[in-house]
């Protein structure tokens, strides 16, 4: 009977790393995409984007156009750094979490090699020495394996099910944090491609630029759609992650301090929401760097 319950509660770690790591990845691409408040804004600001053309009229007849970029707001672009740094924060404050959470269920945490040590342990003179045969070395192997793989595993899965429920209410106000501030840099892409779309606008219209100067922009332009709407694609993959990442975890907060939950339940919980994790890292990864 004991042995099933070890057994159990091993199935549970791996299934609660498999659901800590998913997560981890979804945390990290808040913090690894190149989409960020101060970059959108020194790129395609009205005022001061380097991505838009800048046209001096005295320009116009040589079609040379002034791509240097005008003096940044200090205030707008400090207060810009200032929300990158906190999406940084909530991210790589999951990160943290979900890494904590990873290492203390990783079957590797308890790696010490009991097999290997007693192979070195049958040499005939040892055992001649202290007058002791394989069956009594293989013997103590086998329940030291015990202890470190199924009784330390055991602890730790208990352990794991107390961290997840005392600090799910924190990781739902995180995620939702972190969701919140991606949200409001969708909202500087769509003022990017409007100011974009403006810009080309002016140009097209202007009779003194030569039509293979408004074709290249032209062109230039569709580029930059593509890859503001990338990543705003990108954006949307990880606030859907996140919410799954809030739902995983608040059920299975609840669901790991019932007793009317057996190990095998939980562990199809963890696989519903590692699988539902994982649909979103692999639509974020199809995604165009």
């Amino acid at each position: 009977m004991l042995s099933i319950i070890l057994l159990s509660s091993c199935v549970d770690l791996q299934h609660i790393n498999s659901f800590a790591e998913s997560s981890l990845k979804v945390s990290e691409s808040a913090s690894g995409k190149s989409s960020t408040f101060t970059n959108l804004y020194t790129g395609y600001d009205n005022a001061v984007g380097s991505k838009l053309i800048h046209i001096k009229d005295e320009e116009l007849k040589s079609n040379r156009f002034d791509l240097t970029q005008p003096k940044v707001d200090s205030a707008q672009y400090l207060l810009y750094r200032q929300a990158d740094k906190t999406i940084d924060y909530f991210a790589n404050t999951l990160s943290a979490y979900f890494q904590g959470i990873s290492k203390v269920s990783s079957k590797d945490l308890v790696n010490y090699d009991f097999d290997k040590v007693a192979a070195g342990l049958k040499a005939d003179n040892i055992k001649a020495l202290l007058h002791i045969t394989d069956a009594q070395i293989d013997a103590g192997a086998k329940i030291s394996k015990t202890f470190a793989d199924e009784i330390l595993s055991r602890y730790r899965d208990k352990k794991l099910r107390a961290i997840l429920a005392e600090h799910d209410e924190a990781l739902s106000a995180s995620t939702d944090a972190l969701a919140s501030a991606l949200q409001s840099l969708k909202g500087v892409i769509t003022n990017s491609k409007t100011n974009l779309s403006a810009n080309y606008t002016g140009i097209s219209i202007r009779p003194e630029i030569a039509a293979d100067a408004k074709v290249a922009w032209r062109n230039n332009v569709f580029d930059q759609f593509a890859y503001l709407d990338n990543e705003n694609a990108k954006i949307d993959f990880i606030i859907a992650g996140l919410k799954k990442i809030k739902e995983g975890h608040h059920r299975i907060a609840v669901e790991a301090q019932s007793s009317r939950l057996d190990a095998k339940q939980l562990t199809a919980i963890l696989d519903e929401y590692s699988t539902k994790i994982f649909e979103t890292i692999t639509e974020i990864k199809s995604l165009k760097k």
